[in-house]
């Protein structure tokens, strides 16, 4: 049995059926057979590179696309998953909504393509149309689907159609978001605030990450932009710099995660 057996799950599935077991051996020979902290760090730190050398080629194009797919599929999940649980009667009265059975087989229908290729993204804006022809979404809505919109079309268009999830994972996700709004926890709208610090710690590794976070600030900021004429000055001003910041630094550094990753090919 490996003693490095959760860490090495870090690495892309066919590199480890091609490489694993060498790497294993190399690692137990250098120890004694003994587990090792130190190992661990280097094999989880090494297959997170690899893991994202193998998704993007080193492309830093192709990793925003990735990251985009990811919060486009990840925003279809959440909204999909709220509507379920609301279907369901699992919302806490502040959290209720008013969406129709078709919008629920609907969001599941796309999340369901798009989680076996990211070419079918390109049904997103026809579905957040139809959304917003349906509800009286507040104009911070809208500015969401707008963005949302055009990221999917992108993906859709020039991206290599690997999906950002897998379904298990997707379900596992969307069945802890239910749990959670049944207790009124919003959980994926905490993306954000976990991506970042821990984009901050990755960002050499897997600066993925703190891609999808600067999409997920992106979001924020088209929600903020149509809120000028609701917000006193002084929350307006803060609101912005923050949003500001955090989408510069997060942009900022998951490009020269990228880049370094990229020479090291």
């Amino acid at each position: 049995m490996s003693n490095y057996g959760l860490v090495t799950r870090a690495f892309p599935a066919d590199y480890w059926t091609a490489h694993g077991d060498e790497i294993l051996d190399t690692a137990n020979d250098l120890h004694d057979e003994q587990w090792s902290a130190r190992e661990s760090r280097s094999l989880l730190a090494h297959g997170l590179r690899t893991r994202s050398l193998a998704a993007t080629g080193g492309s830093l194009r192709q990793m925003w696309i990735q990251c985009a797919a990811f919060a486009v599929t990840w925003w279809i999940l959440q909204g999909t998953a709220t509507n379920t649980a609301d279907l369901l009667g699992l919302l806490p009265r502040n959290f209720e909504l008013v969406n129709p059975l078709w919008s629920v087989l609907a969001g599941a229908v796309i999340l369901a393509l798009t989680l076996h290729s990211t070419r079918w993204m390109a049904l997103v804006p026809p579905f957040l149309v139809g959304l917003s022809l349906a509800h009286d979404w507040p104009r911070q809505g809208v500015s969401s689907f707008v963005i949302i919109s055009a990221l999917a079309v992108v993906v859709a268009w020039k991206g290599d159609g690997r999906p950002a999830l897998g379904p298990r994972i997707a379900l596992a996700l969307a069945v802890l978001h239910i749990a959670g709004l049944s207790i009124g926890i919003f959980a994926m709208g905490l993306l954000p605030l976990l991506l970042l610090p821990l984009g901050l710690l990755t960002m050499w590794l897997e600066p993925r990450v703190l891609g999808v976070a600067a999409v997920e600030v992106l979001l924020i900021s088209g929600a903020i932009a149509v809120s000028v004429d609701s917000m006193p000055g002084g929350e307006l001003a803060v609101a912005v710099g923050v949003v500001s910041a955090a989408l510069l630094l997060s942009t900022t550094l998951a490009s020269l995660g990228n880049r370094r990753l990229e020479r090291m090919t």
